[in-house]
């Protein structure tokens, strides 16, 4: 189902840092409103404070 070069950029190190730094920055709310605009940051936060 999966296609060999797909699995194998998932497990190379350069991915899971990018990977690593993307939810980093999902936390700090700083590409939320890139992405989706202004709600998707209010949505973040409030999965934050709960």
């Amino acid at each position: 189902m999966v296609m060999p070069g797909l699995v194998s950029y998932i497990s190379s190190t350069s991915f899971a840092n990018e990977m690593a730094e993307m939810r980093q920055q999902v936390m700090e709310g700083q590409i939320g409103g890139f992405l989706l605009g202004g709600e998707r940051v209010r949505v973040s936060y409030l999965f934050q404070l709960h």
